[in-house]
């Protein structure tokens, strides 16, 4: 709609040749094009990730359904910022939801609160496309003050939502 407005001087107010050229940062866009693709595999049955977290989670299911979810939770969100989210929320869900429902727990409400804690992911460019973004335009951020908030943002909400969100899914679900 832009490049169809003009100005008073006839020129028009949006022109895509000199956004393309100037005002888009490429290197995030191909960033993030890389590792979407590249971070779908990991998610494939052949590589043994999917089995190789339930392994590791298997042993935890004796502990108290609290200590669990806590666990696990504060696992993905550790993990979700060195892993890519959207593959560490698909390989969790069914762990957590099955776990979930074997605790008595809302399998509903331990997966909502796994789907936020995984977007939670700052502290590298391969943990999100908004991270690869960021990380890719050197103009805004530098490398590391960006990780530096990042941490600290994602340990502070960590805990706040911990505290809030558990119980909360408990009174909803």
């Amino acid at each position: 709609v832009l490049m169809l407005v003009k100005k008073e001087d006839g020129t028009k107010l949006f022109s895509y040749s000199v956004m393309a050229s100037k005002g888009m940062s490429w290197e995030g866009i191909f960033m993030t094009a890389f590792i979407m693709p590249i971070s779908q595999f990991l998610t494939a049955d052949t590589t043994g990730v999917k089995e190789l977290i339930r392994m590791a989670l298997q042993p935890m299911t004796s502990l108290s359904p609290y200590v669990f979810i806590v666990v696990v939770m504060v696992f993905a969100a550790i993990v979700t910022n060195i892993a890519n989210n959207v593959v560490l929320a698909v390989v969790l869900l069914p762990v957590v939801y099955t776990f979930s429902m074997q605790m008595g727990l809302s399998g509903y409400g331990m997966s909502c609160i796994l789907f936020v804690l995984t977007q939670l992911a700052l502290f590298t460019p391969g943990a999100s496309v908004f991270a690869g973004l960021a990380f890719s335009n050197q103009e805004w951020v530098k490398t590391p003050t960006m990780m530096k908030y990042a941490i600290t943002a994602v340990l502070i909400m960590v805990v706040i939502f911990l505290i809030v969100a558990l119980p909360y899914s408990m009174v909803i679900f």
